[in-house]
């Protein structure tokens, strides 16, 4: 330990991780600066050679164009709708289930939780056809709750298991005992302390939820057929002709926006979400 700590002191070390972290913000950045300066390019800097790494003459009333170029509003009204179901819903799953797995003792735990985590071990595109026939048979197809239902299902299993680890180790036990001693039930125990404690880590279930269901495409294309309800991520998909892409500037800039809700949510959420993930990772 002291022989490490000596190495991240010395200069050497300080350099390197400086250089790592460099290194790290532009593998993650220039892609989405890449995105940006094209959608900002007149179509005559578009296929330079050399690339310009700067617009000339940026266009920036394509990002008001773009509102009547397509129906991003419809689109994003629709990605928000299935972001926020979703999320409620699982976190309404996710959290009673984790709290009844770090609280009780019961026939079968043991063989539930290797469940969950054989789950995690299945690809989602296996998922596709049996959710499809099911959500046909129930009449959900075209229908905000039949994507609801699939996102949830790859959802559900992952943060029922970080949650689970998060409501052993975020607080002493001691408190809900206590609360029970003086006539509390359980379920005013899990509400009254067990959830407002826990709130980072149900705020990192959140957020890992809503960017899973934002960006998604596979179910939602499959699902989601008709025009009108089409999320951000097959709307984009819609402007994909077949000869390749006609509008890059266009399809450009309405990536842009369709990032921006998510990226501003998860700056917003981003220190509680380290938190829960950083603490429900100490005890399993």
């Amino acid at each position: 330990m002291l022989t490490q700590r000596r190495s991240k002191d010395s200069p050497l070390g300080r350099i390197m991780i400086l250089l790592g972290t460099i290194v790290l913000l532009v593998w993650v950045g220039l892609p989405f600066y890449w995105l940006v300066i094209t959608s900002l390019k007149p179509r005559t800097e578009l296929f330079l050679t050399p690339p310009t790494w700067f617009p000339r003459n940026p266009e920036w009333g394509r990002y008001i164009e773009i509102w009547s170029f397509l129906p991003l509003a419809r689109y994003m009204l629709n990605s928000i709708i299935v972001t926020v179901l979703t999320v409620l819903l699982s976190l309404f799953l996710t959290s009673t289930a984790a709290y009844a797995l770090s609280r009780f003792e019961f026939r079968g735990k043991t063989l539930f939780l290797g469940m969950l985590l054989f789950t995690q071990l299945v690809p989602g595109v296996i998922t596709v056809i049996p959710l499809y026939f099911v959500l046909y048979s129930l009449g959900l197809l075209n229908n905000y709750f039949g994507l609801v239902i699939a996102y949830s299902t790859g959802a559900i299993p992952f943060a029922t298991l970080m949650l689970r680890s998060y409501f052993k180790s975020a607080y002493p036990v001691e408190l809900e005992e206590s609360a029970l001693i003086d006539g509390c039930t359980r379920f005013g125990a899990f509400v009254r302390i067990c959830l407002p404690l826990s709130r980072p880590g149900l705020v990192a279930v959140a957020t890992m939820n809503s960017i899973n269901a934002w960006k998604e495409f596979m179910f939602s294309s499959i699902i989601m057929t008709k025009g009108q309800y089409r999320t951000l991520a097959v709307g984009l998909r819609s402007m994909v002709g077949e000869f390749g892409l006609s509008y890059i500037g266009e399809f450009m800039t309405a990536s842009v926006v369709a990032c921006l809700p998510i990226l501003i949510a998860f700056l917003f959420m981003q220190k509680s979400m380290v938190e829960g993930l950083s603490s429900g990772a100490v005890k399993g």
